[in-house]
Parts: C-alpha cells; sequence; structure tokens
C-alpha cells in the first residue's frame, strides 16, 4: 500500500510540474493600443464597427419627425418609402430583407393589410421572371451556352478586334436570356483562356474583360422587362407592355450601344485609328492561337447532346409563344381561348414544366423501335433538377420585385401618389426632353452605388406621379428610367458583373471608372435621343396624355 501512495504522489508531482511549465494564453488581453483609447476614441471604434446597426436604429428614429408634419396615411407610407430607400442605397439591412418591411409596416401603420401586402408580392411578372431564370438555368444546367458562345465567336472571327466584337455579341446575346452575372461569369474562363495564350504577344488583359461586362449590362432587359409590374400596379387600366413590343423597342437600342461601345473600347485600349499602336499591329500569328483555343474548347465539349438539343427546343418555343400569344397585327394563340385573360407567365410556367417532364435522354425511344440499343432499366433524369434549381435561383431578387409592388399599391391606396403630384407641380416648366435627360442621367448614377433593382422601386413610383402632374405619358419617363438602371459601368459595387470582371482581371477601381465613361455617355446619348424617336415609333401613344392616367390622378386625389 505504501508502495502504490508512493507512486501515486510522484506522478502527481510530474503532472503538477509539468502544468506549471505550460503557458496559458489570456484571451482577456486587451492590446494596449485600445487601452489608451478614451471614451470619444471608443466610440469612434464602435461606431466604425456597429454602423449598420445604428443606421437602422436612427433612420427610421429620424424619418419619424415628418409625422409632426402630418400623420395622414399618405405621409405614413411616404415615412415607409424614405426609410426604405436609405436602407436600400446603403445596404445596412441586405436587400431583400428591406424589401420585405413592407409586410411588417403596411400592416401596422392601416395602409394596407398583411393580405394584401403578401399578395403583390407574388404579381405576374415575377411569376414570369422565375420562368425565365429556370429556362436559362436550364440552359446553363446542359452547357448550351458555352457551346453556343463557343461556335460564334469561332464564326465571327479570331483576330484581335473581331475577337473583342465577338466577346461582346456573345455576352451581350447571353444576357438576354440568363443573368447578366452568370453570363459574365461563363465567359471569364474563356477570355482567360484565350489572353493566357496571348500574353507573351503583349495583349491588355483588361479590355477583353471589361468587353464581356459591358455587353451584359447592354443585353440585361428581364430585370428591366419585369419592372413592367409598377407601371401596370399604378396605372391598372392601361393597356400592359407586351413582350414582343419590349423587345421590339429595346434590341435596335441596345444593337446601337453594343456598337458605339465596341468601337469606344477599340480606340481606348486597342489604338483604334492610330496606326503607331502596337497593339493594332497585332498580326495572324495571334489570330491562329486565340482561333486554336476556341476550337480546342469547343471541340472538347463533343458533339450536340440529346440534352441540349431538348432545351434548345424548349428555349425556341418559349420566344415563339411570346411573340405570338398577342402580335396585335394578326391574331394570336391566345385568341383560341376566347374570354380568357392569358399574359406571358402563363407561356413561361409552360415551359418549366417541360423542362421538369422531358428526359434528358433519349434511351427511352429504343421502347418504340424493333432495332434499338439496350433498354433503360431507370427513368433518365429530367432536363433540369429542382436540386440544381433551388441552388442556382436568386430568391432575393423575388423579395426585390415584390417591394416594389408594395411601394406602389401603397402609395396609390394611402394617396402618397397626390402628394407628390402636387410637390412635383414645378416640373411642368421643364421642356420634355431636357426632364428626359434628367431623369436618364440620374437613374444611371444612382445605379453605380445599389442594385438596379432597388433603384427601380425608389424611383419609379415617383416618376409615375411626375408623368401625371406634368400631363406626360407615364411610359415617357418610366421605361427610358427603369432601361438607365441597367447602365452600371463605373464601380465593382454598381453590378455583380462589374465586381466578377475586376477581381478577374484585377482592374483597378480608377481603371474601371476611367474605361466607363465611354459606355456611360454613348448609353446616356442613345436612351436620350433614342426614345422620344425610336420609342414614339413602337409607342406611339407616348405623344399623348392618356385617359387612363387622368383617371389614375383623379383617383388619387380623391384619397
Amino acid at each position: 500500500m505504501h508502495g502504490v501512495l508512493t507512486v501515486f504522489i510522484e506522478n502527481l508531482r510530474i503532472e503538477i510540474k509539468f502544468l506549471g511549465s505550460v503557458k496559458v494564453k489570456r484571451t482577456s488581453e486587451v492590446p494596449a493600443e485600445e487601452c489608451e483609447l478614451g471614451c470619444s476614441g471608443r466610440m469612434r471604434q464602435f461606431v466604425k464597427v456597429y454602423w449598420k446597426s445604428l443606421f437602422v436604429l436612427l433612420v427610421p428614429t429620424l424619418t419619424a419627425l415628418i409625422f409632426l408634419v402630418d400623420i395622414s396615411p399618405a405621409f405614413r407610407c411616404l415615412y415607409v418609402v424614405i426609410v426604405m430607400s436609405f436602407l436600400w442605397v446603403t445596404e445596412a439591412l441586405p436587400l431583400p430583407i428591406t424589401s420585405m418591411l413592407p409586410i411588417v409596416l403596411f400592416p401596422l401603420m392601416g395602409i394596407l393589410s398583411t393580405g394584401q401586402t403578401c399578395m403583390v408580392y407574388m404579381k405576374e411578372p415575377a411569376i414570369m421572371f422565375i420562368g425565365g431564370i429556370v429556362l436559362a438555368l436550364a440552359i446553363e444546367y446542359c452547357n448550351l451556352h458555352k457551346r453556343v458562345a463557343l461556335k460564334v465567336i469561332a464564326l465571327i472571327g479570331c483576330s484581335q478586334r473581331r475577337l473583342h466584337f465577338g466577346l461582346i455579341v456573345v455576352t451581350m446575346f447571353m444576357s438576354m436570356w440568363i443573368s447578366n452575372t452568370a453570363a459574365v461569369a461563363m465567359m471569364c474562363p474563356i477570355v482567360q483562356a484565350v489572353l493566357q495564350e496571348l500574353e507573351s504577344q503583349g495583349l491588355c488583359q483588361m479590355y477583353e474583360s471589361t468587353g464581356s461586362v459591358e455587353g451584359a449590362d447592354d443585353g440585361k432587359q428581364k430585370e428591366e422587362y419585369t419592372n413592367t409590374g409598377i407601371y401596370e400596379s399604378r396605372f391598372r387600366n392601361a393597356p400592359g407592355i407586351d413582350f414582343p413590343d419590349f423587345m421590339f423597342f429595346n434590341v435596335p437600342l441596345m444593337v446601337v450601344n453594343m456598337l458605339l461601345v465596341w468601337v469606344y473600347l477599340q480606340w481606348h485600349f486597342m489604338g483604334l485609328f492610330s496606326r503607331q499602336s502596337k497593339e493594332s499591329k497585332i498580326g495572324a500569328e495571334s489570330e491562329a492561337i486565340a482561333r486554336r483555343v476556341i476550337e480546342s474548347r469547343y471541340k472538347d465539349m463533343g458533339p450536340m447532346t440529346s440534352h441540349e438539343i431538348s432545351v434548345a427546343i424548349l428555349f425556341v418555343l418559349s420566344i415563339v409563344l411570346f411573340f405570338t400569344r398577342s402580335p396585335g397585327f394578326i391574331p394570336g394563340w391566345v385568341d383560341l381561348f376566347p374570354g380568357a385573360n392569358i399574359k406571358d407567365a402563363t407561356p413561361a410556367i409552360f415551359i418549366v414544366v417541360a423542362l421538369f417532364v422531358i428526359p434528358a435522354d433519349w434511351q427511352w425511344l429504343n421502347y418504340f423501335r424493333r432495332k434499338s440499343g439496350p433498354l433503360p432499366k431507370q427513368p433518365s433524369s429530367a432536363l433540369i433538377t429542382w436540386k440544381f434549381v433551388n441552388q442556382k435561383v436568386h430568391w432575393s431578387l423575388i423579395f426585390l420585385l415584390g417591394g416594389g409592388f408594395a411601394l406602389a399599391e401603397a402609395g396609390h391606396v394611402s394617396g402618397m401618389s397626390a402628394l407628390l403630384g402636387q410637390s412635383l407641380s414645378g416640373l411642368q416648366s421643364l421642356p420634355p426632353l431636357v426632364l428626359l435627360l434628367v431623369v436618364c442621367l440620374a437613374a444611371q448614377l444612382l445605379t453605380e452605388f445599389t442594385s438596379n433593382v432597388a433603384i427601380c422601386n425608389i424611383i419609379l413610383p415617383v416618376l409615375a406621379e411626375m408623368a401625371i402632374v406634368i400631363r406626360t405619358h407615364p411610359l415617357y419617363l418610366m421605361l427610358p428610367a427603369a432601361m438607365s438602371c441597367s447602365y452600371a459601368f463605373h464601380m465593382p459595387v454598381g453590378t455583380p458583373p462589374n465586381a466578377i470582371v475586376a477581381g478577374v482581371g484585377r482592374i483597378a477601381i480608377k481603371d474601371m471608372a476611367v474605361a466607363g465613361i465611354g459606355p456611360t455617355v454613348i448609353t446616356l446619348l442613345v436612351m436620350w435621343l433614342g426614345f422620344p424617336t425610336w420609342g414614339a415609333i413602337v409607342y406611339p401613344e407616348v405623344n399623348s396624355f392618356p385617359d387612363w392616367a387622368i383617371e389614375g390622378a383623379v383617383n388619387a386625389s380623391a384619397h
């Protein structure tokens, strides 16, 4: 027993000695520089770290001072609009969370009921947007977009000027149907592969990447089309903006923008019109290198699969259904269903359902052939899976769109529309062309710092009331403003494609800001001059003040 105790005591002594030699890091130690901070220094540090939380608390508190002027429903709605505008622009709260504030604030303030507020979040344009996104994801899922991109670039040519032109054209076309972020993310590896091969030739890396993002911004139409929901919510008796008319108006301006931006980028980066520039002397060797890279990438994809063919057929079918629904100059397929009020969301969701029904593999046809290959033992997967959709869809955009619809609805019901109309009466003295220029310029400047959808949600309801006051067709201001919100060329924070290109191309903010001057001026002038001319051809009604807008003004003032 004595021997056991001796061993135990000896082991305990060794353990205590070991623990005493271990240096334990004190987590509670305060850095010396923090100890020297006074009260004001600590407060500055606190504000620097927690400014978002402070902003979220201070903005509603300070904005509540407007209730000292009036506490009517119109001012209550204006309070919500001001608070959400600040939160959207600063992103103190995530954009989709700010967009859901109407569900809390409108019922509490007696503007709209909870049911009424929630219902406006899923209007027809939002459903069509979901359908378009799922179709775009199906194209991405089967890599059809990459095949089309590589083929078009190879067909256009691989000289440095043609290659640059091809990259812009392909990115622009892709961003018409898939998200501009996905289009740029798809094009960046292709651009990088070509530039790595051409690095020894001295080509600048920045202008190709910048060209991709300019093409994506020029081609982005889906989000702007969904913003027509704000127009339709405010003017319920107005004829809707059909997808064919919207495309017919926008595509020519988009092509003009693309050509002028390409010329500007060629002049700015590649010495166009300067025969002495090094870049203008790049010859056949670099063209052969670029062609080899493109053809190698295309060859690696193999022959076109049944999956790609099926998605391509549905893509073409969707375009046909959109354009032939109610073309106007001839009867559309909607006339086969007399009395039915069918909008673009119906064919969009029809295509979505088909994507989940049609098998990606054509082996099921072997069951109906006499001489065929092996019969499949299990069903093929569909053209797209819900798992892929759930991972890829930016659901936050749905709430952003819904927040805009909620603000437009509340502004009409509360009488805030009449309040804004009265405050904007001084704008009647401005010529329409001058006013249009100011509106487009303001939209482009604001969208450089936050989401284009958030900016549309802020300015479009205001422009709707402005149009009523100055007795101008609402489309004259709202449509150019919505399109101008897509033109963010200067800052990486303006839109995700800018951030992607800035990172991949290692572009400094000052370089992107300088490169964006030309595209900003070009797109501003094209929209400013294009809408009163080409827009008046596509939408001839914009030259007069419509009766349904007069009725809207009377109804608003009645509140």
